[in-house]
């Protein structure tokens, strides 16, 4: 918590305005304020000299008189009629009338004549705060403010204002009597074994005064002190939770029951109590992958419920309760389902929460005629320790399966199916994790070589085709003449001979057919050269 240490004196903030109609024809002194809310209205020159100008302060009431008063709260507006020689015969303001309510604000003491006044009221958009010794202290933006008094006792003043309202909203009159700051002993200060597996520290005191900002912190084996609460606290019972991923791999705590000076943030007093740790609960096994077309929240084996929560953004909607591995729907198909899990024990204290969300993909762009694809891919969002991520491309039937380490812009093999799904796949030790499946189809195209040297020296002898995505094919050639020499089913599909006679060398025509997953028959023709050195 900061604070100020400047005031601002400010005279006349409550000067008068004048707020004119549209068409110049009267004015108010003020269109804003606080009910009950008092407006008097003035012709101006255009309409000095008419009778008869008649004003609707409320709907359906005509009226002669120049003051109104607005008991309710709203927007409202006055009307003015004159005569037919004006042209249009109305002229219109427009009114805000708040309800006035009392500002809300805690203050502290610093010494024995300081305070540090800090207001968390959200409804004026400003503040002015008077004592006995000055007329008006500007409290605005930080809202916060250090007050100097003449004495150890006396009252202090603090109203709301709205910007260029008349200023009739609520002011709170309050009285301090100051004594000097003295050391604090809880009556008990401990970390407590929760309700369900969880901690939380229990602060139990007597001798608190409200007037004095405490905060409760704690330290580990493993950090520096860290702060659970920083405010007013009255005596009684109160209880802190602590996330229990700050409790591990540590087997002491050390609590801390602080006196603040609010002026300059520095400690004054501190109670400490220290203790070992008992065992705790922990989400860092926790993940989110996709099962099918739904996404499982995998929590392990624990005894807590937790509460689900999911979003599409930061808004986050409830679930439900769960003790198990959950199957849930995404959100949506084309963006990332994420999803909040929290402990809440059964004193209905949240001890614990971890933000999981499943990878995601999709195709960004896709180039028909290499079959070449660019994704995005969303990383999963988790606790554990990746090990590696890769790319799985299968068919419609999983038959055929190939992993590869993921590319932004990957080729996908023709040889798989015509119409080819792929996941995301990262690795967590024992956890694997997949993203969302998505489907693409694949233009089938057989690579056929340029060319091929039948010379028998067993290099490139036989001409083979690749990526043929099934056995049933026919593979003709043609010579140049357009007369099929060679016809096959079997790869590699010909030797350069006729027979027992070699072929010459030139180009020779192909017509290669053959069948897709889906039944359809597809032909492509081709040229390839025959050589023999």
């Amino acid at each position: 918590m900061r604070y100020l240490a400047t005031i601002i004196f400010l005279a006349g903030h409550m000067a008068l305005a004048q707020y004119q109609s549209p068409l110049d024809r009267f004015s108010v002194d003020y269109i804003e304020g606080c009910a009950p809310f008092t407006v008097n209205v003035s012709k101006l020159a255009a309409t000095q000299t008419v009778d008869g100008v008649q004003y609707s302060f409320e709907e359906g009431v005509g009226s002669s008189d120049s003051t109104y008063t607005y008991n309710s709260p709203g927007t409202h507006r006055i009307i003015q009629y004159v005569g037919e020689s004006f042209s249009p015969q109305t002229d219109t303001i427009y009114l805000t009338v708040h309800e006035s309510m009392i500002p809300g604000f805690t203050w502290y003491q610093c010494s024995e004549t300081q305070i540090v006044v800090d207001i968390h009221d959200t409804y004026y958009d400003y503040f002015y705060l008077k004592t006995a010794t000055n007329d008006s202290v500007l409290i605005d933006e930080d809202r916060q403010t250090l007050v100097n008094l003449p004495t150890s006792s006396g009252i202090f003043t603090i109203k709301g204002y709205f910007t260029d309202a008349f200023p009739n909203c609520s002011e709170i009159n309050t009285s301090v009597n100051l004594n000097t700051i003295t050391e604090t002993f809880p009556d008990r200060l401990e970390l407590v074994y929760g309700c369900a597996n969880n901690f939380y520290i229990e602060l139990e005191a007597s001798s608190l005064e409200p007037s004095v900002l405490y905060e409760v912190s704690y330290s580990t084996t493993n950090s520096v002190s860290n702060s659970v609460y920083l405010g007013q606290i009255l005596n009684g019972t109160h209880n802190y939770a602590i996330s229990s991923s700050a409790l591990q791999q540590t087997d002491s705590i050390c609590i801390q029951l602080n006196t603040i000076n609010p002026c300059d943030s520095t400690l004054i007093y501190s109670s400490e109590r220290c203790q070992l740790i008992e065992d705790f609960v922990t989400l860092d096994q926790v993940y989110a992958t996709y099962s099918g077309d739904e996404i499982l929240i995998n929590i392990g084996t624990t005894e807590n419920e937790l509460n689900l929560y999911k979003s599409l953004n930061d808004s986050y909607s409830f679930v439900g309760t769960i003790s198990s591995n959950y199957l849930d729907p995404p959100l949506s198909n084309f963006r990332p389902t994420n999803y909040k899990l929290t402990v809440i024990d059964s004193c209905g204290i949240s001890v614990d929460s971890i933000m999981v969300t499943p990878p995601f993909l999709e195709i960004t762009d896709k180039s028909f005629d290499e079959n070449i694809i660019t994704l995005d891919a969303t990383p999963p969002v988790n606790e554990m320790s990746l090990i590696s991520d890769s790319l799985v491309i299968y068919n419609t039937d999983s038959s055929i399966v190939v992993t590869q380490e993921y590319n932004p812009t990957t080729r996908i093999p023709s040889t798989i199916g015509e119409t080819v799904n792929l996941r995301l796949k990262y690795t967590y030790g024992s956890a694997v994790i997949y993203s969302n499946e998505v489907e693409i189809e694949v233009e089938v195209e057989v690579y056929v070589p340029d060319a091929f040297t039948p010379n028998g020296d067993g290099l490139n002898d036989e001409l083979e085709l690749f990526g043929l995505p099934t056995t049933n094919f026919t593979f003709l050639i043609f010579d140049r003449w357009g007369k099929v020499i060679h016809q096959t089913s079997e790869n590699p599909v010909w030797n350069g001979r006729i027979g027992k006679k070699s072929v010459t060398e030139g180009n020779y025509l192909y017509r290669l057919s053959f069948e897709l997953e889906s039944g359809e028959l597809k032909s492509q023709v081709g040229t390839f050269v025959v050589l023999k050195n």
